[in-house]
């Protein structure tokens, strides 16, 4: 049962909740709430282990580390730096010896996820999948959490298909409106091929374009290390190996960043002689979609980290979140040309300051500390009314 409907699915309603928040501020806050705030409680660790330093990671930890806060979990992280052995590494150091940790978190980075649950269960520390999904085949092989592996807790990742179905549409969309009855060419530059949302975003790709009428895929090409001036490179080859192109999806804000940069020496715009769009809500991204150079975009996905917190956290006190689902399938929100300056207001990077999430009540969403709540209300809106 999908429990987590988070994400920006009424943004543009957000005005009105803004005024709603406002008068609620002003009577008790979370008046049927427990008091646990006893400074001598058992805290917790919790290992997040993630794959690389970019702005998108970032925040996850930012936010992971203010919900810790809140929660009264010590958050230990860690960095691999684009490296899956020493990720691995940093694995074993915490599921042992004096540095033992609670629970992990990870992502299936470079399909390591299989591995590293397997890990963690024969040391006996509960793990938790984020972000990114095991390929088919894999997850067939491994069950679902706790079938086989009693110690993997769950796994919780957006849905990748339906966010990048939705760019994909709004692209073909923009670029039929330009070339009417033409066919439409496309490309893709995507992550790294071993990356498990890489895969997820261009299998939408190529699913979706299966469904839409007059409409050629060339190529995908991938970027091993989702880097800006790789995605430069590979775009500027595209276009002059395949020239009459009108699309160019791509998997992440960052590619889209080296696309842009790309086009300088080619002659083109994008926005005017092809459509380009991807997963990721960088402040240049947005910029570029109300500048028209950027037709769709699709984010909010590293708030993952704050709820597997809260579904630990409540796991360790004795309340299992088994019944509402152990497999999670999170929303992204879209922003087009339509919507990107209320986006640009809410996102913009005074809002995600360290200090600034530190105001955020994160166990307002915890029914260890709000045992009248049914189920749990994960609802990102929420979050951003709180920066305000």
């Amino acid at each position: 049962m999908i429990i987590f409907n988070y994400l920006f699915t009424s943004l543009h309603n957000s005005l009105t909740r803004l005024v709603l928040f406002s008068l609620l501020i002003s009577a008790p806050v979370l008046a049927n709430t427990t008091d646990h705030k006893n400074v001598n409680a058992k805290s917790y660790k919790v290992a997040i282990l993630y794959p690389r330093e970019a702005p998108f990671w970032q925040t996850f930890i930012n936010l992971m580390q203010a919900a810790a806060d809140d929660l009264n979990i010590e958050l230990v992280t860690f960095c691999a730096k684009g490296n899956r052995f020493l990720m691995k590494q940093q694995l074993l150091s915490v599921i042992q010896g004096s540095n033992k940790v609670d629970a992990v978190v990870f992502n299936n980075y470079k399909d390591s996820g299989s591995q590293f649950i397997k890990l963690a269960n024969e040391a006996e520390v509960f793990s938790f999948l984020v972000n990114s999904a095991m390929p088919e085949a894999k997850a067939q092989e491994m069950g679902a959490p706790r079938e086989h592996y009693p110690f993997w807790l769950g796994q919780m990742h957006p849905d990748e298909r339906g966010a990048n179905k939705r760019i994909i549409e709004r692209l073909i969309s923009d670029a039929k409106s330009h070339k009417p009855n033409s066919l439409i060419n496309v490309v893709g530059v995507n992550g790294p091929i071993s990356s498990g949302a890489a895969i997820m975003r261009s299998n939408a790709l190529t699913n979706t374009l299966k469904n839409i009428e007059n409409v050629k895929l060339k190529q995908i090409v991938n970027a091993e290390s989702w880097d800006e001036d790789e995605a430069s490179l590979k775009f500027q080859a595209l276009m002059k190996r395949y020239r009459d192109i009108h699309v160019v999806w791509a998997g992440s804000a960052r590619l889209v960043d080296g696309i842009l940069e790309g086009e300088k020496s080619l002659g083109v715009k994008a926005g005017q002689d092809y459509f380009t769009g991807g997963v990721g809500f960088k402040k240049s991204m947005l910029e570029a979609i109300e500048s028209n150079r950027v037709s769709a975009s699709a984010g909010g996905h590293y708030i993952e980290g704050v709820w597997v917190l809260v579904l630990l956290h409540d796991y360790f006190k004795g309340i299992d979140f088994v019944d509402h689902g152990v497999q999670t399938k999170t929303n992204m929100g879209i922003v087009t040309k339509e919507n990107v300056n209320l986006y640009l207001e809410i996102l913009s990077d005074d809002r995600w300051s360290e200090e600034n999430l530190s105001k955020i009540d994160f166990k307002q969403y915890s029914k260890f500390y709000n045992p009248s709540l049914d189920k749990y209300k994960f609802d990102f809106d929420s979050i951003l009314l709180q920066l305000y």
